[in-house]
């Protein structure tokens, strides 16, 4: 036995010298980010939990109650632990008191951790663009409401307008950014803005300006004409409610069926205040689940029964 273990041994002790003569190597260590990760390389971007918010700064406010108006832009390094460093200001707004107040409530604030791809707390480096002062009012003009024969014609929807006030208070440049599929209603909108004067737009030193803008006008019967659902609602009739489904079903894609503040109204009724429906907790569809469910429900029970009303068909569930 002893004979057979002797080379082993022998082995073992040529090994063991071979690696005498090698250095020692460190551990692997993983590399970590030479700077701030880029936004899109993050898992979590970080949010807002806390600090002064610039609209309700003294120099701002001030602003706001002259009737002027303007923007900056500031950049900062959100670090791992929520706190912005390294604040720097991207555009001005010409006013260096107020860019210097707006990068003092920056300086306070406290966001959640920026995260990566593989669940590790880091640096990013985000914009903070501030939109200072308010523009110009609507002094004059129609109203924007029902063009004749588009309420009875059920066309419901959001209309939004881009244009520019010139320096006279003058609508200039309107667009159609968002069509609610009826021609009736979005050149009711259209219409209502260019017979419209404005305050004559300033900026933030008082001199003259012009101000971009947009105008947004939802029509809906379920508001009751009172421009407000919570008013409206109980009057909301089923066969309303069946006439603008069935219009936007043959009007818009699909896709844009139930994008109308109405359904998001209801859908944030339901998590906030389930219990005005008569129902408890939530099951495990969730209260977006619970909303669409019932959404779906009163639409065939409207049907079924047109002389009913919306909500007493919604509340069934």
């Amino acid at each position: 036995t002893g004979l057979i273990g002797l080379p082993v041994a022998i082995a073992l002790c040529s090994v063991t010298a071979a690696l005498a003569d090698q250095p020692l190597q460190p551990p692997a260590i993983q590399p970590t980010p030479a700077g701030p990760v880029p936004p899109s390389q993050l898992k979590i971007k970080p949010r807002f939990l806390s600090g002064t918010l610039p609209d309700t700064l003294p120099e701002v406010q001030k602003m706001e109650r002259l009737g002027r108006f303007g923007r900056m832009v500031a950049e900062a390094t959100v670090t791992p632990a929520g706190t912005l460093a390294d604040i720097t200001i991207l555009t001005s707004s010409g006013q260096p008191k107020i860019d210097a107040a707006i990068v003092a409530a920056l300086a306070t604030w406290r966001l959640s951790s920026p995260v990566d791809r593989g669940g590790v707390k880091v640096a990013t480096r985000a914009k903070f663009p501030f939109n200072i002062g308010q523009g110009p009012a609507r002094l004059s003009g129609p109203a924007f409401g029902w063009p004749q024969g588009a309420r009875e014609a059920f066309h419901n929807g959001k209309v939004a307008v881009t244009f520019t006030i010139a320096a006279d208070g003058v609508p200039t440049n309107l667009k159609l950014k968002h069509s609610s599929g009826s021609s009736l209603l979005d050149g009711s909108v259209i219409d209502g803005v260019a017979a419209s004067q404005y305050e004559k737009p300033m900026a933030l030193d008082g001199s003259p300006a012009t101000f971009d803008t947009i105008a947004t006008q939802e029509f809906s019967q379920a508001d009751g004409g009172a421009g407000s659902y919570i008013e409206g609602l109980s009057k909301y009739t089923c066969t309303a409610f069946v006439g603008e489904q069935g219009w936007r079903a043959g009007a818009i894609p699909a896709a844009q069926l139930n994008d109308t503040t109405f359904y998001d109204f209801m859908a944030g009724a339901v998590l906030l205040t389930p219990e005005s429906f008569g129902w408890g907790k939530p099951g495990a569809g969730g209260s977006i689940g619970r909303h669409e469910q019932a959404w779906k429900n009163a639409l065939a029970r409207c049907r079924a029964n047109p002389g009913s009303t919306f909500l007493a068909e919604y509340r069934k569930g």
